[in-house]
C-alpha cells in the first residue's frame, strides 16, 4: 500500500502537465479501477460466503417458497417455527407435513413475495408424542396439499441445533434430536384426554358422488351403541366394550348421522381431506350442535368419526387413521377425529378398528405394535401382538371381538380401583374380567414394574390362541419398536411369553398357544428361569411366581 501511495504522489504532478481532456480520462479510469478493487477485495468474499452452496442444501426450485425451520422441536408440544424465504407471489397456501408416517394438513398459511413469513406449527396429534431419543432419527416430509408426498420437499439440518431447509431434490428427511425420550404424560400420548365419564362422540356416514353407503344409520348406531349386540357373531357394541374394560368408568355413546353426500368422486378425497366438507354438510343438514359433544365444557369436541362408503382405500387421506382437524363452529372447536371405511356389506363393518381409534382419541393410548421404522429401529417385530386392543388385538374375530385393553394401559388411565401389590409374598386369585383389580409387582426403578392378569379364553378373550395368566414387563419409557430386551432398548409393555421363544420380539407370529401361563407347579418365573423375571438391565427384580393353576374364570398363583 505504501508503494502504491508513493507511485500515485509521484505521478500526480506529471498528470497535471497534461491537457484537461487527458486528466478527465485518467480520473475516470482511476475511479473505475478503485471501484473494481473494492468489489474484489471487500464485497465478493462476503457475497460468496453467503451464497456458497453446501452439500446439505440442494435447493433446485425457487418458484415456490423455500422453507426454513428456525429451530428443531424436541418434543411434540414444542412449536416448529417455519418461515418462507421467498415466494412467487402473495398468497395463502396449504401444507402437508408427514411426521413418522402421520399426516398433518395446515391450510391458509400466509406467505408473501417479500418472504420470511413466520408460522408456528405444533405437532400435537395423538400419534406424534413420539419419544425423542438421543441420537434418534425421525422421518419428516413436507409438500403442498394436492401434490404427492412420494416426492416431497425434504427437511435437512445444516446445524441440528439451529435450522433446517427444505428441498425438492430429495425424497425423504430426517431430524436428529439430542433430548431425552419423552413419552407424554405417564406413558400416555400427550393431548386432551377424556377417558372417564359420559362421553358423546359424533359419527358421520359419508358418501361420494360415485359410491353410496351400504349400511343405514340405524344399523351403524346399533353396532356402536346397542346393549347385547351380537350380530354377525359380535361379542358387544363399542359402547359396551368400553364399559367393560374401563370398569364402568367410560360410557362412550356415539350419535350417528348421515349419510352426507360429498361433492366429488371418492378418488378425489385421497388427495384432499374430506373432514371439513363432511362437517359442514352434517351441521347444515342435520342441525348438529357441536357443544353437545364436549363432555368437559371446554369448547372442544371430544371425538369425531368419519365412516366413508366402500371398502378401505389405503391411500392418501382415505387411509384409515386418526388425525386432528382444525374446525370451528359457533365457538366450538374440533380436535381429534378418526376415519374408516364402512365396507360393502354389514359383514365388513366391525368394532375393532373403531375401538382402537377411540383408544387414541379418548384415552390417549399409544400404539403397542411395531411400526417397522420408528424410534431409530427398522427391524420388524410384533410388539404386544394380539394381546391388546392397541396392538393387533383389534383384529380378533375379524374385529368383532377385539382384545381387551391390556392391564398396562388400563392402569395408566386409572381405570382399576383395586391395586394388589405382589411384592407381599402370598397366594393370589385372579378373576377373569375383573378389570377393577390390578396385580402389580414393583421394582426399585419407579418406571419399571410387572403386571399379572387372567387372560383365559372367556368373554373378550375368547378368540385368543392361548389361555391363562398374562405376565407383562412394563417400562413407561420403553418403546414397542425395541425388540432387543436390553437395558436401553426394550418394549414399553412386553408380554413375557411362557414358552420362552420370544416369538413376538422375533416377528414370528402375533401370538400362539404357548404365550400365556397355566398349570405350572413349583417355580414358574424367577431370576433363574427361562424366560426370567430379570429387570431390563439384567439385575434381579425379586419377582418369583410359582404354583400357577389351570386356566379358567378363577386362577391362583403364588409369589415369593
Amino acid at each position: 500500500m505504501d508503494r502504491f501511495l508513493k507511485f500515485f504522489t509521484d505521478l500526480l504532478p506529471l498528470i497535471l502537465l497534461y491537457p484537461r481532456w487527458a486528466q478527465v480520462i485518467f480520473s475516470i479510469t482511476l475511479a473505475l479501477f478503485l471501484f473494481s478493487l473494492f468489489i474484489l477485495l471487500v464485497l465478493y468474499p462476503t457475497i460468496s460466503k453467503k451464497t456458497k452452496p453446501t452439500a446439505k442444501t440442494a435447493i433446485t426450485d425457487t418458484a415456490d417458497p423455500i422453507f426454513v425451520i428456525d429451530k428443531p422441536f424436541i418434543r411434540s408440544s414444542d412449536p416448529i417455527i417455519i418461515r418462507a424465504d421467498n415466494a412467487s407471489a402473495d398468497r395463502d397456501i396449504a401444507l402437508n407435513i408427514e411426521f413418522d408416517g402421520i399426516l398433518y394438513t395446515n391450510k391458509g398459511i400466509p406467505f408473501s413475495s417479500t418472504g420470511k413469513q413466520h408460522w408456528k406449527f405444533t405437532l400435537d396429534n395423538q400419534n406424534v408424542t413420539e419419544e425423542m431419543l438421543s441420537n434418534t432419527t425421525h422421518q419428516i416430509r413436507m409438500g403442498f396439499v394436492g401434490e404427492q408426498l412420494s416426492n416431497p420437499r425434504k427437511i435437512i439440518f445444516n446445524d441440528p441445533t439451529e435450522k433446517a431447509t427444505i428441498s425438492e431434490a430429495v425424497h425423504t428427511a430426517s431430524i436428529e434430536t439430542t433430548d431425552e425420550k419423552i413419552l407424554g404424560k405417564g406413558g400416555l400420548l400427550d393431548g386432551r384426554r377424556v377417558s372417564e365419564g359420559n362421553v358423546k362422540g359424533l359419527t358421520i356416514l359419508v358418501e361420494f358422488q360415485d359410491v353410496s353407503a351400504s349400511l343405514k344409520v340405524a344399523e351403524v348406531d346399533k353396532l356402536l351403541n346397542a346393549e347385547g349386540y351380537d350380530k354377525q357373531n359380535s361379542t358387544c357394541s363399542v359402547r359396551e366394550y368400553f364399559k367393560i374394560v374401563s370398569n364402568g368408568k367410560l360410557d362412550y355413546l356415539n350419535i350417528v348421522v348421515g349419510p352426507v353426500k360429498l361433492t366429488n368422486n371418492r378418488n378425489f378425497y385421497s388427495q384432499k381431506s374430506l373432514a371439513e366438507e363432511a362437517l359442514d354438510l352434517a351441521i347444515r343438514d342435520f342441525n348438529i350442535d357441536l357443544s353437545g359433544f364436549d363432555s368437559k365444557n371446554e369448547g372442544i369436541v371430544d371425538a369425531i368419526n368419519f365412516i366413508y362408503a366402500g371398502s378401505p382405500a389405503y391411500s392418501g387421506y382415505l387411509w384409515p387413521h386418526t388425525h386432528v382437524v382444525n374446525y370451528s363452529h359457533n365457538g366450538i372447536k374440533t380436535n381429534y377425529y378418526s376415519i374408516s371405511a364402512l365396507g360393502t356389506s354389514v359383514e365388513d363393518f366391525s368394532i375393532g378398528s373403531f375401538c382402537h381409534n377411540a383408544g387414541h382419541m379418548l384415552c390417549r393410548f399409544p400404539d403397542l405394535y411395531d411400526y417397522g421404522n420408528r424410534d431409530g429401529d427398522s427391524k420388524p417385530s410384533q410388539g404386544m401382538g394380539i394381546f391388546c386392543l392397541m396392538s393387533a388385538g383389534s383384529y380378533l374375530n375379524q374385529g368383532r371381538t377385539p382384545s381387551p385393553v391390556c392391564a398396562y394401559l388400563r392402569d395408566l388411565v386409572g381405570w382399576p380401583d383395586n391395586e394388589v401389590l405382589l411384592n407381599i409374598p402370598g397366594k393370589y386369585e385372579a378373576n377373569h374380567g375383573d378389570y377393577n383389580t390390578l396385580f402389580k409387582y414393583k421394582t426399585n426403578n419407579p418406571n419399571e414394574y410387572f403386571l399379572i392378569e387372567n387372560r383365559s379364553q372367556i368373554g373378550l378373550d375368547s378368540f385368543l390362541p392361548s389361555s391363562g395368566l398374562a405376565i407383562y414387563h412394563c417400562d413407561i419409557y420403553g418403546s414397542n419398536e425395541w425388540q432387543d430386551a436390553t437395558k436401553d432398548r426394550h418394549y414399553q409393555c412386553a408380554l413375557i411369553q411362557a414358552d420362552g421363544l420370544m416369538d413376538l420380539e422375533n416377528n414370528r407370529n402375533s401370538g400362539d398357544k404357548g404365550d400365556l401361563w397355566e398349570d405350572r407347579a413349583g417355580t414358574a418365573l424367577s431370576y433363574d428361569t427361562s424366560p426370567s423375571s430379570k429387570k431390563w438391565d439384567g439385575g434381579t427384580s425379586g419377582l418369583i411366581v410359582r404354583d400357577i393353576s389351570s386356566a379358567g374364570e378363577k386362577m391362583t398363583f403364588t409369589t415369593e
